[in-house]
């Protein structure tokens, strides 16, 4: 699969988690969260995504190797959503998008929690 595909997947999937996280966080919390994700930034580095994000003066960086994800698996056809539904009978939700979902949230939290550690009044050594 072209590199820009994955690469593009990535993005959209991490943003799409971060609204879903930011809409459970409250007033203050959105607002922080808000500046952390208007000053985040994604690079394509060696089959990786690099995503960067800086908090006064300080920079987070996260490499992520694009083969942790599962892209384009789930398929479009019917027969392929047929053969989805035999494979698991018993869950009503598709398998590999709460793989992904679930990805995705905990390195949004992730990166979340690494941009908060840039506190200038924090104890927390960076």
């Amino acid at each position: 699969m072209p590199k820009k595909i994955k690469f593009e997947s990535f993005i959209y999937r991490f943003l799409i988690e971060s609204i879903e996280f930011r809409n459970n966080c409250d007033e203050h919390d959105a607002k922080m969260f808000s500046d952390f994700i208007k000053n985040i930034n994604f690079e394509y580095v060696d089959k990786k995504v690099v995503i960067k994000s800086y908090k006064n003066k300080f920079e987070i960086k996260l490499e992520i190797p694009l083969d942790e994800q599962y892209f384009y698996i789930k398929g479009d056809t019917e027969d392929s959503q047929n053969k989805q539904k035999q494979e698991f009978p018993n869950i009503g939700s598709d398998p590999v998008m709460d793989i992904n979902k679930n990805y995705f949230m905990k390195l949004v939290q992730k990166t979340y929690k690494q941009y908060l550690l840039c506190d200038p009044n924090s104890n927390i050594p960076s």
